[in-house]
């Protein structure tokens, strides 16, 4: 009897232990990423090799389609992905501050390591995808210049219901793309530090046992939680369409995302203590104003790495990069192991 099954249905179920512990990673990795302002969530999708699945999974969802590989591994992704956000809020973004160069020199590598899982399908005598991957890494590279050197100092405003909501569908949008950065579209829209203040205050309020506050402020978020879903939601669609139509076009495009993304990521910058007359956030400082303004505010300027600096970061970025290339080969190797 002829086998009648296609490749892609042979493989198609995983067992569930292997896709809660890829979900569950994928999501602590992608909720790290959303912390960091030039980090892309996209890219560490596509790193860990969950970015068709991610994209699939979505999109069954606004059609009302739940398969059950879909359901666990969006489950596991994002209560990977909260965890980290919960967890993490605080910690990481102090650690960029503080150790900014060697967090950078990590990033690097975990995105880098995606770039055998996306290059790899693709078919590398097409023209198309050479010339989408081309076009991919200028728009990166110009976007991480610009990041780079105008900086990441957009006011804080009144964080309105409609500003959260329309923050939440752009800044969805952007952490889907591969090289894209929801945080730093936060940041250009100043809702940065009232996100990660709410999401703070709300992580506290459940820790003291406080409901009423916990409620009040996840209400305060709801109009963002709602804009993210409406953006993950059309992106996801957008490209499943595009990866159906134009594969190696798209695949081409993704790639010059990912390794574009790395420009902003230049690990030897650190923050340099502003001064009197110096403009942070859009204000000019003062006697006044300049004790008010965090370490997390100060603006980040280039410096000079001594040999020992560019070794550790060299090493960093390898060890990073080997990280995620064997967690994208152990998942292979457990979901072909349990499917025997």
């Amino acid at each position: 009897m002829t086998d009648t099954r296609t490749p892609s249905s042979a493989v198609s179920d995983p067992p569930v232990h292997a896709l809660a512990i890829k979900g569950t990673i994928s999501g602590v990795l992608m909720g790290l990423a959303n912390l960091v302002p030039g980090v892309s969530a996209g890219a560490v999708l596509l790193a860990t090799g969950i970015f068709r699945a991610f994209l699939n999974g979505l999109a069954e969802l606004t059609t009302l389609t739940f398969r059950r590989n879909s359901i666990i591994l969006l489950g596991f992704l994002g209560f990977g992905w909260v965890l980290a956000v919960l967890l993490g809020a605080g910690v990481v973004k102090q650690l960029v501050v503080d150790h900014r160069w060697i967090m950078y020199s990590i990033f690097i590598g975990l995105t880098l390591g995606g770039v055998p899982l996306v290059y790899g399908p693709a078919d590398k005598r097409s023209a198309s995808m050479w010339i989408s991957a081309a076009i991919g890494l200028a728009i990166m590279t110009v976007l991480g210049l610009v990041q780079m050197f105008a900086g990441l100092g957009a006011s804080d405003h009144a964080a309105t219901w409609w500003k959260l909501a329309i923050g939440g569908v752009l800044a969805a949008g952007a952490t889907v793309l591969p090289g894209g950065s929801g945080t730093f579209v936060l940041l250009l829209m100043g809702l940065y530090v009232p996100i990660l203040g709410g999401v703070s205050g709300f992580k506290d309020a459940l820790i003291a046992r406080d409901f009423a506050s916990a409620f009040g402020v996840a209400l305060t978020l709801a109009p963002f939680a709602v804009g993210m879903l409406v953006g993950l939601a059309s992106v996801s669609v957008g490209l499943k369409w595009t990866l159906a139509r134009f594969p190696q076009s798209t695949m081409g495009m993704l790639l010059g995302l990912l390794v574009g993304s790395v420009v902003a990521l230049w690990p030897f910058q650190q923050g340099v203590q502003p001064k009197v007359g110096d403009v942070v956030k859009g204000r000019v400082l003062t006697e006044e104003t300049l004790a008010s303004i965090k370490p997390d505010d100060w603006p980040v300027a280039f410096f000079s790495p001594t040999a020992v600096q560019i070794l550790i970061a060299a090493a960093l970025i390898v060890v990073a990069l080997i990280l995620t290339l064997l967690l994208a080969r152990a998942e292979e190797k457990l979901g072909a192991s349990s499917s025997n």
